[in-house]
């Protein structure tokens, strides 16, 4: 959010002004499971740390942090609580939900926030991966072999994932764990499918 206040799916905002723009960027989260500091923690599966929170943790998600966990996307979006809209609406042109008071829930959207990019490889996907620094498999940091370490750190095969739109992405290509290329995606609306929830990128290898 504008106030540098990172929120997740579910979580509540006690002090909204009705009529108030609010601006806010989407992110992706690190889902390899990390403190607060940014250390690589081995938990039990789905057991993350709150960012800027001490003691809390949450099971159902990855982290965000401007300090390189996760990535935020560059598309500055906005929304608004009105006091006399009736139902929910969306403007292309300024980036604006807007929001009536009586059912006061943001739902950030595929093809308005957010895309999902699923990564294949031209000459068929078997034993290939994908991996994505700050979101799936951190490639600056050392591994230990565990089977936790594997779950939650190596690229992954057929990797589907949201990613923000307008964000720049910086992905790795891997062969039998064995990187193989790089590529800097951006992350856009299929143009040849407008309408569809997932656009397709293709390694070619």
């Amino acid at each position: 959010m504008q106030d540098g206040n990172v929120y997740y799916s579910g979580d509540s905002v006690a002090d909204i002004e009705l009529d108030r723009v609010y601006s806010f960027q989407m992110c992706s989260v690190d889902w390899s499971t990390r403190d607060t500091n940014g250390e690589k923690k081995v938990h039990k599966p789905y057991e993350t740390f709150y960012p800027n929170k001490t003691a809390q943790i949450h099971t159902n998600h990855g982290v965000y942090s401007d300090d390189g966990i996760g990535l935020r996307g560059t598309v500055v979006l906005n929304f608004v609580v009105s006091s006399t809209a009736k139902k929910q609406a969306w403007d292309a042109d300024t980036k604006t939900f807007t929001i009536p008071k009586g059912d006061a829930v943001l739902r950030t959207d595929v093809n308005k926030c957010f895309m999902a990019y699923r990564f294949h490889f031209s000459k068929g996907d078997y034993n290939k991966q994908t991996g994505i620094p700050n979101v799936i498999y951190d490639t600056g940091k050392e591994h230990e072999n565990t089977l936790e370490d594997f779950r939650y750190n190596k690229p992954l095969e057929s990797l589907s994932v949201n990613l923000p739109l307008g964000a720049t992405v910086h992905a790795d290509a891997y062969i039998n764990y064995t990187k193989v290329g790089d590529d800097e995606v951006f992350i856009e609306i299929d143009s040849e499918n407008p309408d569809r929830c997932y656009t397709d990128y293709y390694w070619p290898y």
